[in-house]
C-alpha cells in the first residue's frame, strides 16, 4: 500500500510540474503584444516593429546594425553618425541639368549645374565656360570666338588676366575699366612685350621710363647667350658701364666696351678704340681710315724743324714679338720718343712707352724728304757750276794744244 501511495504521489508531482510549465508558456504568449504606433517610453527590445504598423519612439533610438526603410523623427532631429538634420533637403539631393554638369550648392539645401562648368567623364577633361572641352587638354576655358580669360586678382583695381582674341594669346593688366596688354603671342608665333601687335618674332616696346631689355645675374652682370658660345655681357658700376661680346665661351671677348673705351680682341682697352693687345698678333684691315685733321680744330701751327736730322737719328729694327713669336719690323718706341716725343704714348710712369703713331711719322718723313730734296737741288746747282768750269777748262786746254 505504501508503495502504491508513493507512486501516485510521484505521478501527481509530474503532472503538477508539467501543468506549471505549460501555464508559464501560455502566460508569456499572452503577455507579448506587437509594437504599436505609440508605445510607452523607454527601451524597446527586438524585434522592433516587425509587423506593418508604424511606430513612434519618444526617447532616444540606438541601433548597432543597419537602418533601412523610412526613419523619421518628426519631433526634433534625425541623427546618424553624429550628424543631425531637422528636415530633409528640398530636391532630395538629386543632380540638376544634363549629364556632365558639375553640381554646386544653390544655397537652399539643393544643387544647381549648367554648361559653364562641365566634366567630360569619358576623356577625363574639365571645361570652364564650355560644355565641349578639348580632348587633348585636361582643362579647356571658353569655347570658339575668343575673348575668354582667367583672372588673378591682386586688388580690385589691378589684376592679371590671361585671355584670347584675334587668334592671339594675351597676358594683360586687367581692371574693370581697362585692358592693357603686357605680352602677346600671335598665331604666327610672334611675341610682343608691351605691344599688342608684334611684327617680328620678338618685339619689345619701351614705355620711355624703363629699359627695353634686361637680363642679369646675382653679380650684377647682364648676360645674353645666343648659342654657339656667342655671349653678350654687360656690367655696370656707379660711374662706368661695361659690356663685352664673346664668341668662344671663354673669358676672351670679341668686343669690349669699358669706361667708354672699345676693345676688339682685348679685354682691357685703354683707348677709345683698341684692336688687340701688345704683341698678340692681332691685325686689322680696312679700305680707308680718316683722321681728324681740319684746320678748324688746330692752332699754333708751325713747320717741323730739323725733320731730316730727326729721321737720320731713327733706327729701324727687325724683331720677334714675345707673345706671338711673330717676326716683325718697326721702331723701338722709347728710342723714337727721345727724338720725336709727339708720336709716342707712354705709360703713367713715363718710363715705358705703350706705342707710337706710325701714321704721324709721315709728316716728319715728308719734311725730311723736302729738306733732303733742297740739298739735292743745291748740290745739283753746284754741280752744274762745276761742270761749267770743267767745260771751260777743257776748252782752254784744247785751244792750247792746237797752237
Amino acid at each position: 500500500m505504501r508503495n502504491i501511495l508513493k507512486f501516485f504521489a510521484r505521478e501527481i508531482g509530474k503532472g503538477i510540474a508539467t501543468f506549471a510549465l505549460v501555464g508559464g508558456i501560455a502566460a508569456l504568449a499572452l503577455a507579448y503584444t506587437e509594437p504599436t504606433s505609440g508605445p510607452v517610453g523607454g527601451t524597446v527590445y527586438a524585434p522592433v516593429n516587425v509587423g506593418g504598423n508604424s511606430q513612434t519612439k519618444s526617447g532616444n533610438f540606438t541601433s548597432s546594425g543597419t537602418l533601412t526603410g523610412n526613419i523619421v523623427n518628426g519631433t526634433t532631429q534625425m541623427c546618424l553618425a553624429g550628424s543631425c538634420i531637422s528636415s530633409w533637403p528640398s530636391g532630395g539631393g538629386t543632380s540638376v541639368g544634363s549629364s556632365g554638369y558639375v553640381q554646386f550648392s544653390n544655397g537652399s539645401g539643393g544643387f544647381n549645374g549648367d554648361s559653364n562648368l562641365f566634366w567630360d567623364n569619358t576623356n577625363k577633361r574639365l571645361g570652364i565656360g564650355t560644355a565641349s572641352p578639348d580632348t587633348t587638354t585636361y582643362l579647356t576655358v571658353g569655347g570658339a570666338g575668343g575673348g575668354q580669360k582667367l583672372t588673378l586678382n591682386d586688388i580690385s583695381t589691378a589684376r592679371w588676366s590671361l585671355g584670347t582674341g584675334g587668334y592671339s594669346l594675351h597676358i594683360a593688366n586687367d581692371s574693370p575699366s581697362a585692358w592693357t596688354d603686357r605680352m602677346v603671342i600671335t598665331q604666327a608665333g610672334n611675341v610682343g612685350i608691351n605691344t599688342p601687335s608684334p611684327a617680328a618674332k620678338l618685339t619689345i616696346t619701351s614705355d620711355g621710363a624703363n629699359a627695353n631689355f634686361r637680363v642679369y645675374d646675382t653679380a650684377g652682370v647682364m648676360r645674353l647667350n645666343f648659342g654657339g658660345g656667342f655671349n653678350l655681357n654687360l656690367s655696370s658700376s656707379a660711374a662706368v658701364v661695361n659690356s663685352s661680346i664673346a664668341g668662344d665661351g671663354s673669358s676672351n671677348s670679341y668686343i669690349n666696351v669699358i669706361g667708354g673705351n672699345v676693345g676688339i680682341g682685348t679685354n682691357s682697352p685703354g683707348y677709345k678704340l683698341q684692336v688687340g693687345s701688345s704683341g698678340n698678333g692681332t691685325a686689322a684691315i680696312a679700305n680707308s681710315w680718316n683722321t681728324f685733321s681740319s684746320i678748324r680744330w688746330k692752332e699754333n701751327i708751325k713747320p717741323i724743324d730739323g725733320a731730316l736730322d730727326k729721321v737720320l737719328q731713327l733706327q729701324g729694327v727687325a724683331f720677334d714679338w714675345k707673345e706671338s713669336k711673330k717676326r716683325d719690323i718697326g721702331f723701338i718706341a722709347e728710342e723714337v720718343g727721345r727724338i720725336i716725343p709727339e708720336i709716342v704714348d707712354y705709360e703713367a710712369d713715363g718710363k715705358y712707352a705703350k706705342g707710337l703713331d706710325y701714321a704721324r711719322l709721315t709728316a716728319v718723313l715728308v719734311e725730311a724728304t723736302k729738306e733732303q730734296q733742297k740739298e739735292i737741288e743745291e748740290l745739283k746747282a753746284e754741280n752744274g757750276l762745276l761742270q761749267g768750269n770743267i767745260n771751260a777748262l777743257e776748252s782752254r786746254v784744247e785751244a792750247l794744244e792746237k797752237k
